[in-house]
């Protein structure tokens, strides 16, 4: 998303960096404000939701890891657990 000159200046004032802005367009609570455009609000609410899912994200990279797929084509023929995964 473009931001105007007015957002870049207040974006750095402010402290935000790009990956803060991309978190709240992408996990913000959307509501109308005047005209044709909306706010995102990214508040206590929001933030624990996110927590909640990566945390829930890091739990299955865990019971991922070490783990191999054996592929033909578009099959998975089988799948196991590996410590000398390469």
């Amino acid at each position: 998303m473009k931001l105007t000159k007015h957002a870049d200046k207040r974006k750095q004032q402010r402290g935000f960096s790009d990956t803060a802005i991309n978190i709240i367009m992408r996990h913000g609570r959307m509501s109308k404000v005047r005209g044709d455009a909306y706010k995102l609000f990214f508040g206590k609410k929001e933030s624990h939701t996110l927590i909640s899912e990566l945390k829930q994200m890091i739990k299955l990279v865990d019971r991922a890891r070490d783990g191999v797929l054996i592929i033909s084509g578009e099959t998975v023929i089988t799948v196991y657990k590996s410590k000398a995964a390469n």
